[in-house]
């Protein structure tokens, strides 16, 4: 009986009413004027790498591998940025 009940209010089933779109909406608007701290977007940093023939799988492609640890060096240089 609580699941047929807890399902009729599900946010999977249902959208958010007018007063909680608008108390969010609040919410979101109230936080925004305390933060003193830096945005999402303002952290970011993009690398270009040219590729070499010595990065390349058997089939043509980039080896998964020398991405990966790319994208790892990337995190890491963006991460000090901000922790040191």
């Amino acid at each position: 009986e609580k699941r047929r009940e807890d399902r009729k209010t599900s946010l999977l089933t249902m959208h958010p009413t007018d007063a909680e779109t608008m108390h969010l909406h609040k919410v979101m608007m109230d936080r925004e004027k305390q933060q003193q701290g830096l945005k999402i977007n303002d952290t970011m940093l993009q690398t270009t790498e040219l590729m070499q023939p010595q990065e390349k799988n058997r089939s043509g492609k980039i080896f998964g591998g020398f991405l990966m640890r790319e994208a790892y060096e990337l995190a890491y240089t963006t991460a000090s940025a901000f922790c040191a």
